[in-house]
């Protein structure tokens, strides 16, 4: 991937880019956030339900 403002490649996974040091959030890294945020929250849920 690379860097939607200076065009230079991004790290493996990288959300920050070195170069220009802007925080540069593509797809890939928007759904594993919100992936995340959903077991998150079940996660949450279970522990709370299961009182």
């Amino acid at each position: 991937m690379r860097c939607p403002y200076c065009e230079r490649p991004l790290h493996r996974w990288g959300t920050y880019c070195r170069a220009c040091r802007r925080n540069v959030w593509r797809w890939p890294h928007l759904l594993l956030f919100a992936v995340l945020l959903v077991i998150g929250l079940f996660a949450l849920w279970e522990i709370f339900i299961a009182r």
